[in-house]
Parts: C-alpha cells; structure tokens; sequence
C-alpha cells in the first residue's frame, strides 16, 4: 500500500534568513522484511511548486475569463435589448402620420396635395430607413451557430407591421 499526500505548503527557511514557500507532494511507502513485516517507511518528497503556481494562475485565468466573458454577453444584450427598442421607437410614430395621410388622401382634398406629396415622400425614405436599420439588426442578432438559424420563413416583426399597415389602404380611385 502506498500513501501519496496532497499538495502540502511547506515554509523553508533557504539560507538567506527568509522562509521560501514550496509546495511538495510526499509519497510514503512501507518497506517490508523478509516475512512481510513493515520493518519502516520510504518516504520521498517531490517539489510541486512550479504545477501548483501554474495550475493557481490557470485557475485565475479561466475565473477572469468567465467574468469578461459574463461581461461581454450582458453588454451584447443590453445593446440587442436597446437596438430592438430604437427599432421599435422609430417605427411607431410613423403609423399615425401614414393614417393620417391616407384620411387626407381619401377626403380628395385639392389643396394639401403639395403637402401630402412631401408627407408621402418622407414617410418612404424614413420607412426605407427604419427597414434598414431592422434588416442590420436582425443579421447582427443572428445566431452563429447553423443548429441555431432562424426558420427562413420568420419574418422580421418591423416587416409584418409595415406590411400590416400597408394592407390597409384605401383603393385608388
């Protein structure tokens, strides 16, 4: 039977007046007679200091990953979470002025035409913009991995609204 101890912190004093901190791993071993009698013990003691310093120093390494890790995922969600209000944000005064547009289209009003000309315009270019800016959103908040792809079918939900809003105007005349 043998007997092999843990890492054991071991202060020796190495001459100079201070005491060194090593770190030794001692096996002890019983030697027996000719009739199997535990006559003493064999005892060797193995300095591990280099392994346990390294092994401490991996340890450190992998606990400060893990929190600049945890780190950077909190701030990849926050930053999704706000991108995905901003979308949102954007997008929603641009129904109201769509509405109120398509009631002054429909009352065939002469008079604001010019006007709903630069309405109609503006809505367009900020609805390409805000489009735009859902796509980017959407390919950045992708998964990477291809076990983890979206079904293609899915559309983005700044798309279903346009196209909600869309389908809800009055026929040409």
């Amino acid at each position: 039977m043998r007997y092999a101890s843990p890492d054991t912190l071991v202060r020796l004093n190495v001459g100079d007046g201070d005491l060194s901190e090593r770190w030794f791993q001692f096996s002890i071993k019983p030697r027996h007679d000719l009739a199997g009698r535990v006559q003493g013990l064999m005892s060797v003691a193995t300095d591990v200091t280099a392994q346990v310093l390294a092994r401490r120093a991996l340890e450190q390494s992998h606990a400060e990953h893990q929190r600049l890790l945890k780190r950077a995922q909190d701030a990849a969600r926050a930053k999704d979470e706000f991108l995905a209000m901003l979308g949102h944000e954007l997008r929603n005064p641009l129904a109201p002025i769509v509405s109120a547009l398509h009631v002054m289209q429909a009352r065939q009003d002469s008079t604001t035409e010019r006007e709903q000309a630069v309405i109609r315009r503006q809505v367009k270019h900020m609805s390409r913009l805000v489009d735009d800016f859902a796509r980017r959103l959407a390919h950045c908040a992708r998964p990477r991995s291809p076990a983890a792809q979206p079904d293609a079918r899915r559309r983005h939900p700044a798309a279903r609204g346009r196209d909600g809003a869309t389908a809800h105007r009055p026929a040409a005349a």
